[in-house]
């Protein structure tokens, strides 16, 4: 289902509907063997609400064809648009949470600490976090992860003193890690090109490899304004060529 969506989503309903064949990129590329497997996934999707509904005269060929809507964004991309975040323009203030959850209390660290990471805070040090990003419905969103919020201190703050901001960048984020992704995903997008053309079997196995791939550097990289990271950073261009992998792949697949 994961990768159904990716390939919506990368691609485009317009590009989708400019293929003589959009059920082939997105049943083979999501790995489904039959026509049934595919409506029954895109039935799913918008039945909760994860695509929008398509237009009551669409056409047989527009059928297979969707976008993704607000929830389903939020559920494949953490509503993170990975261009947005790097264009946003920084206050210069960084949010901070900090916290002191008894060590007995294991649930409700465990799902704080997932949320701190699906949203992307930096881990300075200890129980204190960091992000760029300016302070959101955080309450509202632990409360729902059953974690209380008034457990947890949220606070503004500028760097001062000796350490400075990309000493915070660099204290908060892993960015070996973070280069080696998406090194990693490139490499495979340079020396495979050509297993994403042929049968249906190769087909879906490059998509797995590729949204495996894609997800690690994703899940890693805290995608923020693009004059906070350190230099050599390769988030922007591995973005770029994937979404021109994932359209060359849609030309081959459609002249086939």
């Amino acid at each position: 289902m994961r990768r159904l969506m990716e390939i919506a989503y990368l691609l485009g309903s317009e590009t989708l509907e400019g293929l003589a064949n959009p059920y082939r990129m997105l049943a083979e590329g999501a790995g489904f063997a039959s026509p049934r497997g595919m409506d029954r996934a895109v039935r799913v999707l918008r039945q909760e609400g994860w695509a929008k509904e398509s237009p009551a005269d669409a056409s047989e060929k527009a059928s297979w064809v969707f976008e993704l809507s607000g929830k389903g964004l939020e559920d494949l991309m953490d509503g993170i648009d990975p261009e947005v975040e790097w264009g946003r323009e920084w206050n210069g203030l960084w949010s901070t949470v900090s916290f002191d959850l008894p060590s007995e209390a294991r649930v409700e660290r465990r799902q704080l600490e997932l949320w701190l990471r699906k949203r992307r805070f930096g881990h300075l040090q200890g129980s204190l976090w960091i992000s760029p990003r300016a302070y959101g419905d955080w309450g509202v969103e632990l409360s729902e992860r059953h974690v209380d919020p008034r457990r947890l201190v949220f606070q503004e703050s500028r760097a001062v003193g000796m350490l400075r901001d990309d000493d915070y960048v660099r204290k908060g984020w892993n960015f070996d890690r973070i280069g080696q992704c998406y090194r990693d995903y490139m490499d495979f997008l340079d020396t495979r090109p050509s297993a994403a053309v042929g049968s249906e079997q190769a087909i879906s196995w490059w998509f797995e490899q590729e949204s495996r791939l894609w997800k690690l550097a994703f899940e890693s990289d805290p995608f923020l304004p693009i004059s906070l990271y350190p230099n050599g950073y390769l988030g922007k261009e591995a973005w770029q060529r994937r979404k021109a992998a994932f359209r060359r792949i849609a030309e081959e697949m459609s002249q086939a």
